[in-house]
């Protein structure tokens, strides 16, 4: 207790991933990424920073953890196939495995290659890490072509979640790309969800007849979430908790924030 009040649990989320009953509507969204997920369709989702596209996909995951195996794979500041890989390899082997000695086994083959080593994080999750080296570009092609493998041997579809997408562009031009494009239009059981901040980079690589992902995915863009939903929730977070807000001290806090979901729960905390 502080001053004879009881702490309470602050009912707004912000700088992380929000899920949950802390995610607001996108209702919308997320049947539709299901749906597209459902009949191979794979994604481009853009959108602006901290309008809640890393949270939307966390939600996915979330809802829809028994119907799919998701590979979510956050590319943010990554800046070298190494590590992109390494991402890759180790949300593949998670999802689909999930202990250090099933991931073994369903990654035997490529275990017995000398650059590659199984790793298990602070979490007790497996993963996997390259010894030596850079991956070739063939290396990345077989590394993508086993979320494929990993759909076949356990009768279930794979979603590959790529978040920031676009700084595989920046990493080796569109040698990288095309080389990802041409395993990707292959696989018939895993679905992809390119997703990203930066819109004229990806664009480029998706909408513009030289880019390497040229007319491959369905554009989704991820507005503003609507007035009347996110008044809702504001209102019935307060109320939650015990607490008070009233429509037009929402539609206050609302407006400060400029309609951006993160800066409404940030002002809102």
């Amino acid at each position: 207790m502080n001053g004879g009040m009881l702490d309470v649990d602050n009912p707004f989320r912000f700088g992380g991933h929000v899920t949950g009953e802390d995610f607001v509507d996108r209702e919308r969204e997320i049947a539709e990424l299901v749906r597209e997920a459902r009949n191979g369709i794979n994604v481009l989702l853009i959108s602006h920073r901290r309008m809640g596209k890393s949270s939307l996909l966390a939600e996915v995951i979330r809802r829809h953890c028994n119907d799919f195996i998701f590979v979510y794979v956050d590319l943010y500041g990554v800046t070298n196939k190494t590590k992109m890989s390494e991402l890759y390899l180790s949300a593949l082997v998670n999802s689909a495995y999930g202990t250090l000695e099933k991931a073994a086994a369903g990654f035997k083959t490529l275990l017995m290659a000398s650059r590659f080593r199984l790793t298990v994080n602070e979490k007790g999750e497996p993963g996997i890490e390259f010894s030596v080296g850079e991956p070739t570009t063939p290396e990345i092609q077989a590394i993508l072509d086993l979320s494929e493998d990993v759909a076949k041997r356990h009768k279930k579809r794979v979603v590959v979640m790529f978040d920031e997408f676009q700084e595989v562009g920046l990493m080796d031009g569109t040698t990288l790309l095309k080389a990802m494009r041409a395993r990707i239009q292959t696989h018939k059981h895993v679905s992809y969800v390119f997703a990203g901040s930066k819109k004229h980079l990806l664009l480029s690589i998706f909408e513009e007849r030289e880019g390497a992902f040229y007319k491959s995915t369905r554009p989704m863009s991820l507005g503003p979430i609507p007035d009347e939903d996110m008044e809702r929730f504001l209102t019935d977070r307060f109320s939650a908790k015990g607490g008070r807000l009233g429509l037009e001290s929402a539609k206050a806090i609302m407006a400060a924030a400029g309609g951006n979901p993160f800066y409404i729960q940030q002002i809102a905390y």
